[in-house]
């Protein structure tokens, strides 16, 4: 799909899609022989996840990093302790069980 026809389904102008991609937030998509942008069906949804994730509150930042989650996440139990720091912040209740330290 190219990519007004995303930036359409998804009810966005193309500037953000390539500021996604320049960003690594969008992977850079195959190229048609015309050299068009050819977005597999799977951006859509995730086009859509990075808008309700503003629309949420969350910066760009965050957003990568619910990414990389989605991903396999982060090497290490410290990391994973800084990206609930940004849930902290925004009053979202830590899922995980609180320990006597």
């Amino acid at each position: 799909m190219r990519t007004s026809e995303l930036a359409g389904r998804a009810g966005v102008n193309a500037e953000p899609l390539r500021y996604y991609e320049r960003h690594g937030l969008l992977t850079a998509p195959p190229r048609t022989s015309g050299g068009y942008r050819d977005y597999p069906e799977t951006m859509l949804e995730l086009l859509r996840f990075i808008k309700r994730a503003q629309e949420l509150g969350f910066t760009l930042d965050e957003v990568e990093e619910l990414l990389h989650l989605n991903a396999g996440g982060p090497e290490s139990c410290d990391m994973a302790s800084v990206g609930g720091a940004a849930a902290r912040r925004r009053g979202v209740a830590d899922p995980r069980p609180a320990t006597d330290a």
